[in-house]
């Protein structure tokens, strides 16, 4: 479900994200925080699916997801408000990824998992 979420981001390219949403609500430098949510969230869904690094992408995308939040925070909590509750459901799916690991990951197969 990750892609679907940051495709149109992807084909807009992240001079259009930065120029529309990151700005609108004070993100700044925008170019930047745009770049680094598309490749946070490509490679992270990437990432999670194959079940290759796992934890450390979760961590990440907690971290991004924390923001996330934050953010669409002041416009409430509903999510058709483009309110905080569709990113917190984010939120909490990478906490759990990153406490509990990837049962079935490429990582426990190599011996790699943290």
């Amino acid at each position: 479900m990750l892609i679907p979420h940051v495709w149109p981001k992807l084909m807009a390219g992240p001079s259009a994200v930065a120029a529309n949403a990151m700005v609108r609500r004070g993100i700044e430098p925008a170019l930047i925080a745009a770049y680094l949510v598309i490749i946070t969230e490509v490679l992270g869904a990437i990432c999670i699916t194959l079940g290759f690094l796992t934890r450390l992408v979760a961590a990440l995308l907690v971290i991004e997801f924390l923001v996330i939040v934050k953010v669409h925070s002041a416009a409430g909590w509903i999510a058709g408000a483009q309110g905080a509750e569709f990113p917190f459901i984010w939120l909490i799916v990478f906490v759990f990824i990153l406490l509990r690991g990837g049962p079935y990951s490429v990582d426990r197969k190599l011996g790699w998992e943290i």
